[in-house]
């Protein structure tokens, strides 16, 4: 029997259903208590097991009874307190659940890159918190890998150097209004993010090995997506 999953694209229901179910990445790990003044701005490439596109952004259940999931993070400015996040990159992969009504969630791990110091992952775990507002029965942030991002208008790709994951990103078809550019979907929140520029639509061909997770999925949901989130944001 699969193990319930979690993707990034599936809380968005869960903020929307069930309001600001928040567990800190201070009580569930330990870190200590989170800061009260955060802001970020981030490029997320993600991909999940649900078809094109995700249906967990308007349901609590995904496509089949579980969700894996590909998460990897640009950030271009970024803080909690006094720790600066600009220019880090992130890769959260997970499970969701076939059911994430309840508002909890099986696992997240979170591979940051070498040069990242323990402040910065502590304070990324706790804006990832807030942006992904759900119970999570394990999270592991014991990685360390560089990862690499190739973007072009219709593919993008994104590796780690340790080989346990990869996206690659098609677009699903041209825009009638822009032809070198996917499909955009706007007016539809991400998650508890309070600002986005619309999910661009590709075809999302990923993987991830490692921490009791074991996937690879062609042709499924994929996107990309800018963000901004903040306690300084209404």
């Amino acid at each position: 029997m699969k193990r319930k999953s979690l993707s990034a694209s599936k809380t968005l229901v869960l903020v929307v259903i069930l309001g600001a179910h928040l567990i800190t990445y201070g009580q569930m790990s330990g870190s200590g208590s989170s800061a009260d003044n955060w802001h970020i701005k981030a490029h997320i490439d993600e991909a999940c097991s649900c078809p094109l596109f995700c249906p967990c952004y308007f349901n609590t259940e995904p496509a089949n009874d579980y969700c894996n999931f590909n998460n990897v993070y640009t950030i271009e400015k970024g803080h909690v307190g006094n720790v600066r996040l600009d220019g880090m990159k992130v890769w959260l992969s997970g499970n969701l659940g076939d059911n994430f009504g309840d508002g909890t969630a099986d696992k997240v791990v979170a591979a940051f890159e070498p040069s990242a110091r323990q402040e910065q992952i502590d304070a990324f775990m706790q804006i990832a918190t807030r942006i992904y507002p759900v119970k999570w029965g394990e999270i592991v942030t014991a990685d360390r890998t560089e990862i690499t991002i190739t973007h072009a208008a219709d593919r993008h790709v994104v590796t780690r150097a340790d080989g346990k994951g990869k996206v690659e990103l098609v677009a699903a078809s041209r825009s009638a209004n822009n032809p070198s550019k996917p499909p955009l979907i706007q007016n539809l929140r991400y998650f508890g993010a309070k600002k986005n520029n619309g999910f661009g639509l590709f075809y999302g061909t990923h993987s991830f090995k490692g921490h009791g997770l074991d996937y690879d999925y062609k042709d499924r949901n994929g996107f990309t997506i800018d963000i901004e989130s903040g306690s300084d944001m209404p």
